[in-house]
């Protein structure tokens, strides 16, 4: 059985897939303040497993963790370098694409929720706790022109992600 921890989780994957939908429509935003909430809730969602889940699992699992730790690190990049320009069509439908993708290979077997249950049902309450206590990440405004890197950066480093030294924030 699911945690409550882990249970949330995945329901928050379903409720960003229904705030995109409700903010989308045939390749464009048809609502811009849902798009907002959309992009809010999945950056929180990536925090809370960039800053709770993954460190969580690797002080239980070391370096057996470290590849799907990379891979999943790798897909949060792209997923927020997705959300910083302006949408247009292109762009939306990649992210939808990447968005299911990733998060069928979460829920997959072996792979994050599955090495949650496995190895951190006891800390059910220690991870709701620290979700909890995460600051909301503040949504940076979009961004179309040479200060992509600069804001993509600032999500990364407000998300948990490492910021390679040559990009400033």
């Amino acid at each position: 059985m699911a945690s409550r921890f882990l249970t949330r989780m995945c329901r928050q994957h379903a409720e960003s897939l229904a705030l995109f939908a409700a903010a989308t429509r045939g390749g464009r935003v048809v609502d811009l303040k849902s798009y907002d909430r959309f992009r809010s809730a999945l950056v929180q969602h990536i925090a809370i497993e960039e800053r709770v889940l993954m460190p969580a699992l690797t002080r239980k699992l070391g370096p057996a963790f470290e590849a799907t730790r990379r891979k999943l690190q790798q897909d949060h990049e792209g997923i927020l370098a997705l959300l910083v320009p302006t949408p247009n069509e292109i762009w939306l439908q990649d992210l939808h694409e990447f968005l299911l993708h990733h998060f069928a290979v979460e829920e997959s077997p072996g792979q994050l929720h599955a090495l949650c249950t496995r190895h951190l049902a006891g800390d059910d309450r220690r991870l709701r706790e620290a979700a909890d206590r995460l600051p909301v990440i503040p949504l940076e405004p979009f961004e179309d022109g040479v200060r992509v890197p600069q804001v993509l950066a600032r999500m990364k480093a407000a998300v948990g992600l490492p910021v390679r030294a040559f990009v400033s924030v």
